[in-house]
C-alpha cells in the first residue's frame, strides 16, 4: 500500500511538471523576437540601419542569411554584407 501511494504521488508530481512544461512551451517569450520579414523597418540615416541595429542582432541575421566571413567583420562591414544577402547579391 505504501508502495502505490509513493506511485501516485510521484505520478501527480510528473503530471503535473508536464503540464507546467506544456504551458511554458505554448506561450511566447518577452525576449523572443519576430522573423525578420515582420519585424518593422529599422532604416537609420545611412540607408542600412547599422545605427539602429546592434553588432550582435546583425551577426545573427548574417548567421541567417550564412554570410561567408562574418565572424572577423566589423559592424559597419556586417552591415552592407546583410544588405547584400538580402538583395541577393553574390
Amino acid at each position: 500500500m505504501r508502495r502505490l501511494s509513493q506511485l501516485l504521488l510521484v505520478g501527480g508530481l510528473l503530471a503535473g511538471a508536464w503540464a507546467i512544461l506544456r504551458e511554458l512551451l505554448r506561450q511566447p517569450t518577452e525576449s523572443s523576437s519576430p522573423p525578420p520579414e515582420s519585424a518593422p523597418s529599422r532604416s537609420g540615416a545611412s540607408g542600412n540601419g547599422a545605427a539602429d541595429i546592434s553588432k550582435a542582432e546583425l551577426y545573427r541575421e548574417a548567421q541567417k542569411l550564412d554570410v561567408a566571413g562574418r565572424s572577423k567583420m566589423t559592424k559597419d562591414q556586417l552591415a552592407a554584407a546583410v544588405a547584400k544577402a538580402r538583395k541577393g547579391g553574390p
